[in-house]
């Protein structure tokens, strides 16, 4: 049995040399603020159970190794890599370079914009702070406000 893992193992680490993988965590590591890997890793393990029971105890080392997992998975080389991470939005209307979303609720459209490791929102009626990606979804679904334009 342990032989027949031994094999298996081999074959799925065949996708990525260790060049390869080093790579990929020095760019990870250089380039990859650690909500864009957990972004990235919450939506490649969305049915995995296992990932639901740790990610929100994991930090940016922790979520290298999930990331690369996932890459050897797919086979992704790291011009793919890049690709994943470097993606610009292009849609919508923004009112600076900081903004990342914009939202509709019951005040009329508001401004998502990333400062730090949190966040900043405003409209007509209101602005406000929240302290993370979590609490800010948390404060937009009480709200009642839905996604138009780019992402969180």
């Amino acid at each position: 049995m342990t032989k027949h893992i031994k094999l298996f193992e081999q074959f799925i680490n065949e996708g990525l040399s260790k060049s390869e993988i080093s790579q990929i965590e020095n760019y990870l590591d250089k380039y990859v603020d650690e909500d864009a890997l957990f972004d990235m890793c919450n939506d490649f393990y969305a049915d995995d159970s296992e990932w639901h029971d740790v990610k929100n105890d994991l930090d940016k080392a922790d979520l290298m190794k999930w990331a690369i997992s996932c890459f050897k998975t797919n086979g992704f080389k790291l011009k793919d890599v890049k690709t994943i991470f470097e993606q610009t939005v292009t849609e919508g209307t923004y009112n600076s370079s900081k903004e990342v979303a914009i939202y509709d609720g019951g005040e009329g459209l508001t401004h998502i914009e990333k400062r730090g490791s949190g966040y900043y929102g405003y409209n007509d009626e209101f602005d406000f702070e929240a302290k993370d990606k979590k609490e800010l979804e948390q404060m937009l679904k009480k709200w009642g406000y839905k996604l138009v334009s780019g992402s969180l």
